[in-house]
């Protein structure tokens, strides 16, 4: 009986590219190509820059302010930041009080008038 021999690695990746290109779909391949693993690259950006220059604006206009400088912008995500972490493990902890693992939007809503906020939008 012949001994088997394990197939190099240029075989198995001329094969691989071949099954990969009869599908629709990088994904669907079974062994992912070079440029199938570029197209699923995450990026590792800072959360807190979500909160576009523009978005910060909006709330501060909301809130009276007219002009902001151009170093307010780092300071006023890192303020937010606090603030909704602060607000949401306060409501983790009514949620769990609750004997709950879901978190409702009255239990968001006490939270935020045990903070003193009268008006929070879309709560009605």
């Amino acid at each position: 009986m012949p001994a088997r021999v394990a197939p190099k690695r240029s075989e198995i990746h001329a094969s691989a590219s071949a099954s990969a290109s009869t599908m629709k779909h990088p994904s669907m391949a079974s062994v992912r190509t070079p440029a199938a693993a570029r197209h699923f690259k995450r990026d590792h950006t800072d959360p807190l820059m979500g909160l576009t220059r523009s978005a910060l604006r909006r709330m501060a206009y909301r809130a009276g302010c007219k002009r902001l400088d151009n170093k307010t912008y780092d300071l006023l995500r890192r303020i937010v930041d606090v603030y909704v972490t602060g607000i949401l493990k306060e409501t983790i902890i009514e949620t769990h009080h609750a004997r709950r693992r879901t978190l409702t939007r009255s239990d968001l809503t006490h939270t935020l008038r045990r903070h003193g906020e009268k008006k929070s939008y879309g709560t009605d």
